[in-house]
């Protein structure tokens, strides 16, 4: 879990106050992309970032507001312009953001158990309107304080709540625009219809708008989880639910996939997945629109803002299970790769099928050790498309075994330690064993596993490898960014499912 992740979890258990703050659309050039979050206790320093160091004073300072008010704001910072002010600032990124600011609500609780529980979903939630930022008073250091700042909260100078600014919000490039039908769906009494009037209210709190009847549950074909299943699946049986029961335990939230009215939605939100659909934001025509476009987006993993013209602005963020790296092979030269893989964001898991070197203790930062041969490996590790496989027993027929075990499922990565020559006699043997790969399943396979960068010590190794699945997981060529034209990162509508 990350460390976000895990303040959000620890303050909720704690019953403690906070904020949220999460980037919702980009343009150009930015430090982080959309659904990059931030969380600010009420009391204590924050916890991650959402810009090179440019933006969390401003942000602290928009949140310590939120918190006192109770409602969420939409900010935005553009440092596009090539002025010598913003440049002068270190702040000549050229990219502009939108972030959300919420008060810290159960709801946080549910994204980080849904993310825990391995569920893939699309949440979306109608945003607050949207207010320029000054990205210059922005610049001003945490813990910079005006005269007569009670608590010494940080305000930028030439910040706060009014600050004037001539720039721009990030415009569609981050997010996407389409025209709502002719029809109009029915509005909340009191409010206007249409961009422009939204534009004109205040920050307006999400639960002034409860349809009538409370969330709407849509029908869902999954059967209900029994009381077998789940004995089963503690004691190893079933991976998938294993894994979702221990990665709720690690999360300190509740574990999702329960029947869907028990879900803690806000009151206008839908929850999107395979097969249902809860919430609603206000009326089925909008419903419908906004699904739609959901459901493209968990397609590709893509999150970002959805502009729904007379309707306003929508966050759609896809909620995926994390990635998770398997090795195959607990040997000393694993340690590095477990090290260093868990800070990128996975879930390591080793296996291997000696006592004396599938030990917990021998790999602290491992989600499981598990000790198992490679016949039984898919009864104790649930194996899909966010998985990516090193098999580095250094046995030949340990990695025949685990390779085979692999190779017919849809695993994104397979790597296999050592010599081109070994991976050929390696297929070969399963050849032998009547398992023939089919062209795609070998399009998988990278042997000699790792990027060619140089090194030969463990902690090289590791960095090649992981280099090599990070590409993978991003869908890219590898190579230099310097020879890589256009942007650094691939416009929203560009990019694939990330792992």
């Amino acid at each position: 879990m990350d460390a976000v992740t895990a303040a959000i979890a620890a303050a909720l258990a704690q019953r403690r106050g906070g904020a949220v703050a999460t980037i919702t659309r980009t343009r150009g050039s930015t430090y982080r992309r959309e659904g990059a979050r931030m969380f600010i206790p009420d009391g204590g320093d924050p916890v991650g970032s959402l810009s090179g160091g440019c933006l969390e004073g401003d942000v602290v300072a928009v949140a310590r507001e939120v918190m006192a008010i109770g409602r969420p704001r939409r900010v935005a910072y553009d440092m596009t312009a090539d002025d010598d002010a913003l440049w002068g600032l270190g702040l000549g990124c050229n990219g502009a953001v939108e972030v959300l600011i919420e008060p810290l609500q159960p709801w946080h609780g549910q994204l980080v158990a849904w993310r825990a529980a391995g569920e893939r979903l699309a949440a979306v939630i109608p945003l607050p309107p949207l207010e320029p930022r000054d990205p210059v008073g922005a610049a001003a250091p945490l813990g910079a304080t005006e005269p007569g700042t009670p608590g010494g909260t940080a305000v930028p100078a030439g910040g706060g709540a009014n600050a004037s600014c001539a720039t721009t919000p990030p415009g569609p490039g981050g997010g996407s625009t389409v025209e709502r039908p002719a029809a109009p769906a029915r509005q909340p009494a009191g409010r206007g219809s249409g961009e422009e009037a939204l534009s004109r209210q205040p920050p307006r709190d999400p639960t002034d708008d409860q349809p009538a009847g409370g969330p709407v549950t849509r029908p869902t074909s999954e059967p209900a989880e029994s009381d077998a299943a789940r004995a089963l699946a503690a004691e190893g049986g079933d991976a998938d639910r294993a894994r979702a029961e221990e990665g709720a335990a690690r999360s300190g939230a509740p574990l999702a996939g329960g029947p869907p009215h028990r879900t803690a939605l806000p009151p206008r939100a839908l929850v999107v997945r395979d097969g249902c659909v809860e919430g609603s934001l206000g009326s089925a025509e909008l419903d419908d629109l906004v699904v739609r476009t959901a459901r493209e987006w968990l397609a590709r993993g893509r999150t970002g803002t959805l502009s729904v013209g007379g309707a306003g602005d929508f966050f759609i963020e896809a909620v995926l299970p994390p990635p998770v790296l398997l090795i195959c092979g607990a040997g000393h030269d694993a340690v590095p790769v477990v090290e260093a893989a868990a800070p990128l964001g996975y879930e390591v898991v080793v296996v291997d099928s000696r006592p004396a070197f599938a030990r917990p203790d021998r790999f602290p930062r491992a989600r499981r050790v598990v000790r198992t041969h490679p016949e039984d490996l898919r009864r104790h590790v649930h194996l899909d498309d966010r998985t990516f496989v090193v098999i580095m027993t250094h046995n030949f027929l340990q990695d025949a075994g685990f390779l085979q075990a692999v190779l017919g499922s849809p695993v994104r990565y397979i790597g296999l330690l050592g010599p081109r020559r070994r991976a050929e006699r390696l297929l070969a043997e399963l050849r032998q064993r009547g398992v023939v790969p089919t062209p795609e399943q070998l399009d998988r396979i990278h042997a000699p596993v790792g990027l060619d960068i140089g090194g030969e010590t463990p902690e090289e190794i590791a960095c090649s490898l992981l280099a090599e699945v990070q590409a993978v997981r991003y869908g890219r060529s590898a190579g230099f960014l310097r020879d890589r034209p256009g942007p650094i990162h691939p416009r929203p509508e560009e990019e694939r499912t990330r792992g």
